[in-house]
C-alpha cells in the first residue's frame, strides 16, 4: 500500500488488513526530519553486562529519503522491502519509493518495470524476489519478479492491477490480480510461467499473502462487502478458517506444517493476533493491551508481528515463542532506545530466527527497516 507522508508525522501505521489498495505517492516536504543515531548501521553487539540482549540489530538505510522498511528475509539473512529516495525539487518535494535489497546496512535498488515506484515483498533462498512495480504512464501496479538484476512483469488476470506478495523455495509466487473488466480481485498463483486464479468463498475480493514450501497458501477472501475471512488453500481446495463474533479475519503467514497466523477482529472491534491449526483458532495474546497482529510464522512455530498497549500509535514489534509474547524492544541493546528508536512491527522471520521489520525514531519521525540476528549462546554467556 502506498501512503501519503506529511512532514513531522509518522509515515506508517499498523493495518489490520494489508489490503489490495493503491494510492498515488505524493510526499510533502521532509524538512524538519532529524537524523537520529550515531552510526550508519546500528550493528549492536551483546556485551557481558547486557546478558539479557538476545539480538544484534542492523539498521537498514534508505536511498537518502525519510523511510525504509523490511518485508521479508531469506535463509541467508538477505532482506527485501522498500526505501525512499532523497526529496526532489518539486513543490512540495517528493520521495520515490523503490524496491530494495539489503545484504548489509546499505540498500541496492532493484529497479522497476519502467515506472517511478516499486516495492519488494518476498525473497527465496535462491535470491528470486517478488513484489510490484508501476509501469510507464500509469499508477497501476503490476506483479513483478526480480532475478539476477532483471525485473520481469509477471502479468495478471486481464485487469489493471496485480501484486506478488510472497515466493517459496520452489519459485512459486502468490498474490492477487484484478480480473478483466475490473469487477473482481482474485487470489493468484504464478508458477512456471502459468497464472492461476484461486477460488474464493463467496465475495468478489480475495488475496494470497503467503506460501509455504509444501504448497499451503494463506490469505483472505471476502464473504460480503464488509467482511473477510482468513482462508488457506491446498491445491485448488480453499478452507474457510473462520473468525469470531461474526467479525473479520485475515491470514498473513503460513509454515510448512500448514499452521497459519494472522488477525481477527473481536466483538469490541479490536484486532487480535491469531494462530490457526486446522480450523482451530488460538489467541496468541498481546503485551498487555487489547490489540495485536501476527504477520509471519517459521517452521519452529515462532510467530512475529506487533502488539499494542494503547492503540495503533503504541504498537511494538512482538515475538510469540514458547507460549509467551516478547517485546522485541526489550531484548536488544538498550542504546537503541536511548537513541530514540522504537521497533514498531516485525514483518518476517526465517528458519534461523532472523527477524525483519520496521522501526521509527521518535525524536525525528524517521522510519527505517531493521534486521535482528539472534546472539549465539556463546556470545551471550
Amino acid at each position: 500500500m502506498l501512503r501519503r507522508i506529511e512532514a513531522g508525522k509518522p509515515a506508517s501505521r499498523i493495518s489490520p488488513a494489508r489490503g489490495v489498495q493503491f494510492f498515488e505517492i505524493q510526499m510533502t516536504s521532509t524538512k524538519g526530519f532529524r537524523a537520529a543515531g550515531t552510526s550508519a548501521a546500528l550493528v549492536l553487539v551483546c556485551a557481558a553486562a547486557h546478558a539479557e540482549v538476545a539480538y544484534t540489530l542492523i539498521k537498514l538505510e534508505s536511498f537518502g529519503g525519510s523511510r525504509s522498511g523490511a518485508h521479508a528475509v531469506n535463509g541467508a539473512g538477505v532482506v527485501v522491502g522498500f526505501a525512499t529516495t532523497a526529496p526532489n525539487d518539486d513543490d512540495p518535494p517528493s520521495e520515490f519509493l523503490r524496491a530494495a535489497r539489503w545484504t548489509g546496512s546499505s540498500p541496492a535498488d532493484l529497479g522497476t518495470l519502467g515506472g517511478p515506484y516499486a516495492t519488494a515483498n518476498g525473497i527465496s533462498d535462491a535470491n528470486v524476489i517478488v513484489g510490484y512495480s508501476l509501469v510507464p504512464g500509469s499508477y497501476n501496479a503490476r506483479a513483478a519478479l526480480w532475478r539476477d538484476g532483471v525485473a520481469t512483469d509477471l502479468g495478471g488476470l486481464g485487469g489493471s492491477r496485480s501484486e506478488a506478495k510472497a515466493i517459496n523455495q520452489k519459485g512459486t509466487a502468490v498474490g492477487y490480480a484484478v480480473t478483466l473488466g475490473e469487477k473482481k480481485t482474485r487470489a493468484t498463483v504464478w508458477k512456471n510461467g502459468v497464472i492461476k486464479a484461486l477460488p474464493g468463498i463467496g465475495g468478489n475480493t480475495a488475496a494470497a499473502e503467503a506460501i509455504s514450501n509444501t504448497g499451503f497458501i494463506a490469505g483472505w477472501s471476502t464473504v460480503s462487502k464488509r467482511r473477510a475471512h482468513a482462508v488457506v488453500w491446498k491445491g485448488s481446495v480453499v478452507t474457510d478458517l473462520g473468525t469470531s463474533h461474526d467479525g473479520t479475519s485475515n491470514a498473513y503467514g503460513v509454515n510448512d506444517a500448514g499452521q497459519v497466523v494472522g488477525s481477527r477482529v473481536v466483538q469490541d472491534s479490536h484486532s487480535r493476533p491469531t494462530l490457526w491449526v486446522g480450523t482451530t483458532m488460538t489467541d496468541l495474546g498481546t503485551l498487555g493491551g487489547d490489540q495485536g497482529w501476527a504477520w509471519a510464522i517459521n517452521n519452529k512455530g515462532d510467530v512475529v508481528g506487533a502488539s499494542s498497549k494503547s492503540g495503533m500509535d503504541e504498537a511494538r514489534a512482538t515475538l510469540w515463542s514458547g507460549g509467551r509474547a516478547v517485546d522485541l524492544n526489550d531484548v536488544i541493546d538498550p542504546e537503541v532506545r536511548a537513541e530514540g528508536w522504537l521497533l514498531l512491527e516485525a514483518r518476517a522471520i526465517n528458519q534461523n530466527g532472523y527477524i525483519a521489520g520496521i522501526m521509527r525514531n521518535e525524536m525525528g519521525w524517521e522510519e527505517r527497516g531493521y534486521l535482528l540476528k539472534p546472539v549465539t549462546s556463546a556470545a551471550r554467556h
